[in-house]
């Protein structure tokens, strides 16, 4: 188990009390009863600090009361990928005592659940957990997973939209996927084939589970003369994503990411929900869950508000002009 300090400094070095000391005023009571266990399983493509969002989630915990050391104890690994390495690191829990385990990811809680079966599971960046069967309904899940949604297969084909809008009539148009992410992929790409296919335009897959492999589909997306790219969303691809922007920026190509924290770093363009967003409601879930809620019959949360951010210091770098259209109704523009 990670250290309290240790622990302070690998998610964003924030202070001691601004993590962990909650004024009467805001903190809620917790139960009295045994130190709570939460582990955290995050995806190791990156170090740790690149899960940036992870401090608000920790700020929520202690607004509702939860004390590192004092009532809850957060153990956070990080694994080399989102299947087999999960399992691994659940086996050698089944021993001791987890409260709630979060996962970023679909996959992830999938791993969990296998080894597991009945440690509840909260997801932060869920796709569509009805169409993969993790669970019977997003209002009444019925399981051990729970947690928060992207509406990602939705937002993926609504990205293309907005690049065909960058980069009117293209002919060739790929989609940079993660093939470890087998449960998303059919449901992202399908809505995108078909905005494809309706505005004439030819789509071609390419997978990245690495960032070896990330460097090598960015340059076959180059040489196969792509006038855009689609990002799938997937964990390993926004943790990554400093390498990918780079690469695609190199390569003089368009891409339109799912995050708005891939934006700031030098994307194109986002449209989906808040990362950091999603990190506070999970939160609010692993609260609920440690005070006594059923997992099973807390819905999946969907967000209500997206946001369309353009960076414009990548677009003069790969000479492009955003359509004024975008630049009055964006939420964020970035100069």
């Amino acid at each position: 188990m990670i250290k309290r300090r240790e622990f302070i400094a690998a998610l964003g070095g924030l202070t001691v009390n601004g993590l962990l000391y909650v004024g009467a005023a805001r903190s809620q009571a917790v139960p009295a009863q045994r130190m709570a266990r939460v582990l955290i399983i995050m995806p190791g493509f990156a170090s740790t600090t690149r899960v940036q969002p992870m401090p608000l989630f920790l700020q929520r915990m202690a607004d509702r009361g939860w004390r590192v050391g004092d009532n809850i104890d957060f153990d956070f690994q990080v694994v080399a990928d989102e299947t087999s390495a999960v399992s691994e690191l659940m086996r050698g829990r089944t021993g001791g005592t987890i409260d709630v385990v979060i996962v970023l990811t679909l996959t992830m809680a999938f791993a969990v659940k296998e080894v597991t079966p009945h440690v509840p599971i909260v997801v932060i960046a869920a796709s569509d957990p009805v169409a993969v069967g993790a669970a019977a309904s997003l209002a009444r899940p019925g399981g051990t997973i729970t947690g928060t949604s992207l509406m990602a297969p939705e937002l993926a084909a609504k990205r293309l939209e907005y690049l065909l809008a960058f980069r009117p009539q293209p002919r060739r148009i790929a989609f940079l996927y993660n093939p470890v992410a087998a449960l998303d992929l059919q449901l992202a790409v399908d809505p995108v084939r078909r905005t494809a296919t309706d505005m004439g335009t030819e789509l071609r897959l390419f997978g990245a589970s690495n960032l070896e492999e990330l460097e090598a589909a960015v340059s076959a997306i180059a040489d196969w003369n792509a006038e855009g790219v689609v990002v799938m969303d997937n964990a390993f691809i926004f943790v990554a994503r400093a390498p990918l922007v780079a690469a695609m920026i190199q390569r003089k190509l368009p891409f339109a990411c799912p995050f708005p924290e891939m934006a700031r770093d030098g994307c194109l363009f986002s449209y989906s929900a808040s990362v950091s967003e999603r990190f506070l409601r999970c939160a609010d879930y692993v609260d609920k869950i440690l005070r006594g809620a059923n997992p099973g019959e807390l819905p999946f949360d969907q967000p209500t508000k997206f946001e369309l951010v353009i960076n414009l210091k990548t677009a003069k770098a790969l000479g492009i002009t955003p359509p004024e259209i975008l630049l009055t109704t964006a939420d964020e523009v970035i100069e």
